[in-house]
C-alpha cells in the first residue's frame, strides 16, 4: 500500500540517524578509554539470493555486538543497498538500510564500488558517526566480537591468496602503468578502513574496476575478482598499505585454509588477536585459528562417510549457497555426517 510504502521508505531514510545516536552515546563513554568503534557497511543486492544471506548476516551481527558489551568496537549498522534509489524493500524495517541505484549488465559485482561511491557522495558517510568503516558480504557470518583492527593510516584486511601482486603484474601496470607487483594481496571487504581513506579510495577503485571491464585481456586474465583487483590498484595507487591478516576470516573450502583450520568451539572468554593460530599446530597438523568472521562463498562437499568429496564435485552431503539462489534454504537442514577425525560432523 501507499502507507506501507511511505513508512518504508522513512525507515530507510533515517536508518544511519538511529545507528549513529544509538553509537555516538556508546563511544563517548568515559568508562571506555581508547574505545575507536567502527561502522558495519554491508553491501547487498535486492535479490532473493541476498535478501537470506543479508538476514543471517544482520542476526549475527546484533549478536556478537550484544556479546561484546558496551566497551565493544562494533558500533552502528547499515546494509547499502542496491536496486532504485530510496525505494526500500521489505526488509528495511529489519535492519537499517539505505538503497541507491543498481548498475546492470553482466557484471553485478561492480555494484560494490558502485554502491560505496552512492554511498560517499550521496552524504551518508559524512551522517556516520563512526570514524571507522568495515565493508562487509552478505556471506558473511561473525564468529566473535571482532575489535577495530585498522589506524587512520592503515586499513586492516584479508589475506586472499589469489590476489598476490606478482602473478598479475603484467595486468596490473596495463591498467596503471608501473604498480605492477606493488598490490596488496586484499580485497575490498573484509576492509576495516578510516572514513577519510574510504573516501579517497572510492571513485578511483571505481575507476580503475571500469578500466579492467573495458579491458578484454584484463577481464580474461582477472575473472570475476576484477572489482577486487580494481580495489587493489586504487588503494595503491595513493599509496595505501594494509595490515594484512591471515586470521581475519576462514572460507571452509579455501586451499589457504587447509593448513589454518578454524578453533571451534572457542574457549571462554576468547584472547582477541588480530593475528597468529589460537592453537599452534604440533608437526605435520594445523593451525587452528581464532577467525572473526565464516565466509561461506566456497561450497561444502563430504561423502556421507565424511571424507572430502574432491575439488569440483557436488558432494553426497553438500552445503553451498548457490543451491539456493532463487529460495530460502530449509528451516531444518540435513546434519553433515560424521565421518571420521575432521569429518564436518566432528568440526
Amino acid at each position: 500500500s501507499a502507507s506501507a510504502s511511505a513508512s518504508a521508505s522513512a525507515s530507510a531514510s533515517t536508518a544511519i540517524s538511529t545507528e549513529r545516536s544509538t553509537s555516538a552515546a556508546s563511544a563517548a563513554d568515559p568508562a571506555c578509554p581508547g574505545r575507536r568503534p567502527y561502522h558495519t557497511l554491508l553491501t547487498s543486492q535486492a535479490t532473493t539470493y541476498q535478501a537470506w544471506q543479508s538476514r543471517i548476516m544482520y542476526y549475527h551481527f546484533v549478536k556478537q555486538r550484544k556479546l561484546a558489551g558496551p566497551c565493544g568496537e562494533m558500533g552502528g549498522f547499515t546494509r547499502l543497498l542496491t536496486g532504485v534509489k530510496d525505494r526500500p524493500d521489505a526488509f528495511a524495517n529489519e535492519m537499517p538500510t539505505v538503497v541507491v541505484n543498481e548498475r546492470r549488465g553482466g557484471y553485478p559485482v561492480i555494484n560494490r564500488p558502485s554502491s560505496i561511491v552512492q554511498f560517499v557522495e550521496g552524504g551518508h558517510l559524512d551522517r556516520i558517526a563512526e570514524e571507522y568503516i568495515f565493508i562487509a558480504e552478505t556471506d558473511h557470518v561473525m564468529l566473535r566480537p571482532m575489535p577495530n583492527l585498522a589506524s587512520e593510516t592503515v586499513p586492516a584486511a584479508f589475506h586472499f591468496g589469489y590476489m598476490l601482486a606478482s602473478g598479475q603484474a603484467g595486468v596490473v601496470d596495463r591498467i596503471s602503468p608501473g604498480l605492477g607487483g606493488k598490490t596488496d594481496p586484499v580485497g575490498p571487504s573484509p576492509l576495516l578502513i578510516h572514513k577519510e581513506q574510504l573516501r579517497r579510495i572510492a571513485r578511483p577503485w571505481l575507476q580503475f574496476t571500469e578500466k579492467i571491464m573495458a579491458d578484454h585481456q584484463a577481464v580474461q586474465a582477472l575473472g570475476w575478482v576484477r572489482e577486487m583487483w580494481g580495489y587493489a590498484i586504487a588503494a595503491a595507487s595513493l599509496g595505501v598499505k594494509h595490515l594484512v591478516l591471515d586470521a581475519l576470516q576462514f572460507e571452509g573450502g579455501s586451499i589457504g585454509n587447509h593448513n589454518r583450520q578454524l578453533a571451534w568451539p572457542l574457549p571462554t572468554p576468547t584472547p582477541v588477536v588480530p593475528e597468529g593460530p589460537l592453537v599452534p599446530g604440533r608437526s605435520g597438523t594445523p593451525h587452528r585459528m581464532p577467525y572473526y568472521i565464516f565466509h561461506y562463498t566456497y561450497g561444502l562437499e563430504y561423502t556421507l562417510a565424511g571424507r572430502p568429496q574432491g575439488s569440483g564435485t557436488i558432494g553426497e552431503w553438500s552445503l553451498d549457497k548457490r543451491h539456493y539462489g532463487g529460495a530460502y534454504p530449509p528451516r531444518h537442514m540435513q546434519p553433515p555426517p560424521s565421518g571420521g577425525p575432521g569429518g564436518p560432523g566432528r568440526a
